[in-house]
């Protein structure tokens, strides 16, 4: 979905639908892809992103929680299809980017159980796949980006800052360096690194 035509599906209901079949089919992969590229299309442009960022499903928490449950699912087994992991963290980082300062604190709730852990995990078991690791990467750096200090510190505890440097630098000695642009470069001292 992209420019009109994700509008005009944001608009008549196609979020809050796509979040209750991933409710309704947790164990079904191709209905968790798909919800969580309806989660990712809410950024086609700046019309559908202020639409979504209003909308329940993100300002509540619920687009997050989603796209989380299909990560741990599906997301971080080495077995498993890196497009699970792929259309998962992009949702997921659409959710935080979306969601706001709610989103970025319930990214750390359970000590990042939720969705951090996964992320970890999805790096992990994707590392050799680009788009798996920027977004996981991606969906980590949103989450404390001009937000307080404790999300950078839970994200050094749980090691994640340590993996996220890992998969940049592994990214960009094989040529595949990370395409985040100005986006974080607010992070690069924290990151000790200038490979965003």
């Amino acid at each position: 979905m992209h420019g009109i035509n994700a509008f005009v599906a944001l608009k008549r209901g196609a979020l809050p639908a796509a979040l209750a079949l991933m409710g309704s089919a947790p164990k079904d992969v191709a209905v968790q892809i798909a919800g969580c590229r309806v989660i990712s299309a809410c950024v086609a442009n700046p019309r559908v992103a202020a639409r979504a960022r209003r909308s329940p499903s993100f300002a509540g928490g619920g687009a997050l929680r989603a796209a989380s449950c299909a990560l741990r699912r599906f997301g971080g087994s080495d077995g498993n299809d890196p497009s699970a992991a792929r259309a998962a963290a992009r949702a997921i980082w659409t959710a935080v980017h979306l969601g706001g300062r709610q989103a970025q604190a319930e990214m750390f709730l359970s000590n990042g159980a939720l969705p951090v852990s996964p992320l970890l995990l999805a790096m992990h078991a994707h590392g050799d796949d680009a788009s798996v690791t920027e977004a996981c990467c991606g969906c980590l750096l949103a989450s404390i980006l001009d937000g307080p200090q404790s999300g950078k510190d839970s994200l050094e505890q749980l090691g994640a800052k340590t993996r996220m440097l890992g998969a940049m630098r592994f990214a960009h000695e094989n040529g595949r360096a990370t395409r985040f642009g100005v986006a974080f470069a607010g992070l690069e001292t924290w990151l000790e690194v200038h490979l965003l």
